[in-house]
């Protein structure tokens, strides 16, 4: 059996709001339902759907949240399973996240790499399929450090940045290099 630690995480849901099947269940009935997974960081209702659609930029805020959370983790590699809307919006949306298509586009004539590349990155904009996989290896960095600012956070990890209203060149950069796709 799989010993990996399957925790639940309220920013990677879909996109928030007005619907019914967006709302989450009470916390109580997934971990009887589910009982392999840890709940422990979640509440136990629902706090925050409403009736009204939550906006594509809230969308993207909640999902940066949620890699801000993963930078905190200790595992190497981890598996984030969630909607496809909130990873485009996300991915495509905050200004704090770099997506990067780092696929070999192996030995090509100089013409098909430039039309290979120009066709990867469009690819890593589009709309994740139903059940399709992407790889991507995290890296974060601050501002800072780009400008040259070597000095770090405490622990080397993004600060405690749970608002956005903080000014953007502030918080942590996340960059994703996708690595694979495929398909269930």
């Amino acid at each position: 059996e799989n010993n990996a630690r399957r925790i639940c995480l309220e920013p990677f849901r879909e996109i928030n709001g007005s619907f019914l099947n967006a709302k989450r269940r009470p916390k109580s009935e997934l971990q009887k339902k589910f009982r392999h997974w840890d709940f422990d960081l979640i509440t136990e209702e629902d706090e925050t759907w409403t009736a009204s659609l939550e906006s594509q930029t809230d969308c993207a805020e909640r999902g940066y949240q949620g890699l801000l959370v993963l930078t905190k983790r200790t595992e190497e590699k981890m598996l984030v399973v969630s909607h496809g809307g909130i990873l485009r919006f996300s991915m495509n949306q905050h200004e704090n996240i770099r997506v990067l298509d780092g696929r070999d586009i192996g030995e090509r004539e100089k013409g098909e790499v430039e039309e290979c590349k120009e066709q990867l990155m469009r690819d890593i904009k589009e709309r994740f399929g139903n059940c399709e996989l992407r790889e991507y290896i995290m890296n974060w960095s601050f501002p800072q450090e780009e400008k040259g600012d070597t000095s770090k956070s405490e622990n080397g990890h993004p600060a405690d940045v749970t608002s956005a209203n903080v000014v953007s060149s502030d918080r942590p950069i996340i960059t994703l290099t996708e690595v694979t796709r495929g398909s269930m």
